[in-house]
């Protein structure tokens, strides 16, 4: 069950082709999935679309990946991040935590069902389908690695605050998954400043730059290749959600710009909280 399917579209049919060498690289990005429509379905956000050229794709994953290699062989990232450097050990597992744990699976296997029953299993690697499994690990574990991710969430946890305001609910015709939708996103703010209430875990100094990487990293290296080879349109990779609309073909140069402003300001709060 997936929207890629064999096309007899031919490659001079592709509109906006670049001449000379990026046009040649443009066709072979192309190739890699024809049958993606050119203009995105306004009903709907869950099928990529060549909205933004394949050799704009080209571009920005050659130099967004670029910029990631170098930071990883710098060998530089989250040096900080050290869980035995902190004033106290995780507290540990209670009551409460199992309540969380259970609240948070609850709301994971809805996600589970309804994305293999709707066809669409690739959603659930969008980012706030794929925390609502972390958190439900977090709450039971106190690892060092459990530490790391809780403190990495701090820095993108506005992304499910902005889910559940500007919800888009296009895609969604079932009262119960609707619900579970909403669900899911509360649970989502609410067990991470549950964590902060109780001092559950250690809290790193913020890198938000770091955050930042890590970011850019699953976008252009998981969720890019992802939507355009399934043709699932994962976490607005090939095309913008309707808010963003006015910013064309730009809106992920918009988009990730802006994160990092938000993240800042987000992680500063919390640190002053």
């Amino acid at each position: 069950d997936t929207p890629r399917k064999k096309s007899n579209l031919k490659k001079n049919e592709r509109k906006g082709k670049w001449s000379g060498f990026m046009g040649e690289v443009g066709d072979w990005v192309y190739s890699l999935n024809t049958s993606m429509p050119i203009i995105p379905d306004d009903t709907s956000k869950i099928m990529s679309s060549w909205f933004i050229s394949p050799e704009r794709h080209a571009i920005e994953f050659v130099m967004v990946s670029s910029w990631l290699i170098y930071e990883l062989l710098l060998g530089e990232r989250f040096t900080s991040w050290q869980f035995t450097n902190n004033s106290h050990a995780p507290e540990p597992v209670d009551s409460v935590d199992l309540v969380a744990m259970a609240t948070a699976l609850v709301n994971a296997l809805a996600v589970l069902y309804y994305k293999i029953s709707r066809g669409r299993i690739a959603f659930v690697l969008q980012p706030c389908n794929t925390w609502i499994f972390i958190l439900a690990y977090l709450a039971v574990s106190r690892t060092a690695f459990a530490t790391w991710l809780f403190n990495y969430y701090l820095h993108i946890m506005w992304g499910s605050w902005l889910g559940m305001l500007a919800a888009d609910l296009r895609d969604y015709h079932d009262a119960t998954e609707i619900f579970f939708f909403f669900s899911e996103h509360f649970v989502l703010v609410a067990m991470p400043l549950l964590y902060l209430y109780r001092g559950t875990f250690p809290v790193y100094p913020a890198d938000v730059f770091g955050s930042f990487f890590v970011n850019a990293m699953t976008h252009f290296w998981l969720y890019l290749p992802v939507s355009i080879l399934s043709g699932w349109h994962v976490q607005y990779m090939t095309q913008p959600p309707k808010q963003l609309n006015w910013c064309g073909t730009n809106y992920r140069i918009f988009t990730f710009g802006a994160s990092y402003v938000v993240t800042y300001l987000t992680r500063t709060a919390i640190s002053s909280a």
